[in-house]
């Protein structure tokens, strides 16, 4: 990946270093994704099972390139 930046990982890795130096911190912003939150997931199993109890069934998700699907 570093490479393609054209620099090397020991670059990179100064580089960041430098960055938390001057923002006196992590010079970027830290999230946690909502999704996974245990909210979320309570919600997700819920509705699942709400799903299942009215006669739904499950599908596992299937990711598809796109260049599959422009042809």
């Amino acid at each position: 990946m570093f490479s393609e930046l054209g620099i090397s990982i020991s670059v990179a890795t100064t580089m960041f270093l430098k960055q938390v130096v001057r923002y006196n911190g992590i010079p970027f912003e830290l999230r946690v994704d909502p999704f996974y939150s245990v909210e979320n997931q309570t919600r997700l199993l819920e509705s699942k099972k709400r799903m299942e109890q009215a006669g739904g069934t499950v599908h596992e998700l299937i990711e598809v390139d796109n260049d599959e699907i422009m042809g």
